[in-house]
Parts: structure tokens; C-alpha cells; sequence
């Protein structure tokens, strides 16, 4: 038995014909298909019938384009510095470097749009240090890897001065 991505309205319609003879789940186990994707031609020819069903031809394959709408489209563009940690905390937890590789480039990106949203760079800076406070997977190491990470992924949207991260993170080694 022998599986068919798809046949042609031809196709379709000399299986139908077979079906007419030996059987309808017969006739589907021949061709490669469920039988129900057999009775379902069969409700179509009916409808249709045969002239129109062999000038039928299907919009596409599966579900087509997936339809964005443009309010799904900004939650999803909208970056928030939870996400950033997120992302940080995925990349310091895992023990593949390509997810790890994949997760800091992510939190590149992430750290230009909160740059764009936060005009003062320290209040950036202040709100992730906050956030990382809250994530309590981390023990202290993991929690320095997050900020020397987090100071490569701003260092790298724009050269500043790190003096507020050394006494924030101060801040946070004395919460634990």
C-alpha cells in the first residue's frame, strides 16, 4: 500500500468508481488513503457532480497562510524586559551551547527594542537587575553569568558605563 500526498480530481474519481465495485474501504486501503477521505470525495461528487467535480480544483494543500491579524502581530512584536530574563535564564540554564548561542542572539535583539522603549539607559539596566531578583531557578553563580551576560548583550547595543551593574548586583547577591 503505497501513500499519496495527492491525487489528481481524475485520480479521485476512477477511485470512487472502483469503490463502486469492491468497496469503499477496499477501494481507500488500494489507494494509499483513510476511507474516510474516500467517503468525503464521495460527498463531494454528489454535491457537485461529475463534470464539476473533475474541474474542481482545491484552493491549496493543508491549511493555507496562516492570517495574522494586525493586534496579533504587535503582541507579538511587543518585547518586555520579563522576556529578556526569560531569555537570559534559558540561555544560562541550558546545557546545549546552541540553544544557549540561540538565546542570547534572541536577547540581542530584545535588548535594541527595550533600548528603543527605555529612553535612560540605567532605568533599562535597574528593571532587568529587579526582574533577575525574581527568577528563582538561578543559584549566585548563575546569577553573575546573567549579568556579565546581560553586559554583553547592552554593551553590544551601546558602549556605557557598567558602575550601576556592580551596585545592583551587589544588591542581588545580599537578597540570597
Amino acid at each position: 500500500m503505497e501513500r499519496r500526498s495527492q491525487f489528481s480530481q481524475k485520480q479521485k474519481l476512477d477511485i470512487l468508481k472502483s469503490a463502486k465495485d469492491i468497496g469503499i474501504k477496499k477501494s481507500a486501503d488500494l489507494a494509499g488513503v483513510h476511507y474516510s477521505t474516500v467517503y468525503q470525495w464521495q460527498r463531494k461528487l454528489d454535491v457537485l457532480g461529475e463534470e464539476a467535480f473533475l474541474a474542481y480544483r482545491p484552493k491549496s494543500r493543508g491549511r493555507g497562510i496562516k492570517k495574522v491579524t494586525g493586534q496579533q502581530e504587535k503582541a507579538n512584536e511587543t518585547t518586555t524586559v520579563k522576556n529578556l530574563v526569560a531569555m537570559l535564564r534559558n540561555a544560562i540554564l541550558s546545557r546545549h551551547r546552541f540553544i544557549q548561542d540561540t538565546c542570547v542572539r534572541k536577547a540581542k535583539h530584545m535588548a535594541v527594542d527595550l533600548k528603543r522603549q527605555y529612553h535612560y539607559a540605567g532605568a533599562l539596566k535597574k528593571k532587568i537587575l529587579d526582574e533577575l531578583v525574581n527568577v528563582k531557578e538561578l543559584g549566585i553563580d548563575q546569577r553573575k553569568e546573567a549579568v556579565n551576560l546581560m553586559e554583553l548583550v547592552l554593551s553590544q547595543t551601546r558602549r556605557e558605563s557598567v558602575t550601576l551593574w556592580n551596585r545592583d548586583f551587589v544588591r542581588i547577591l545580599t537578597v540570597y
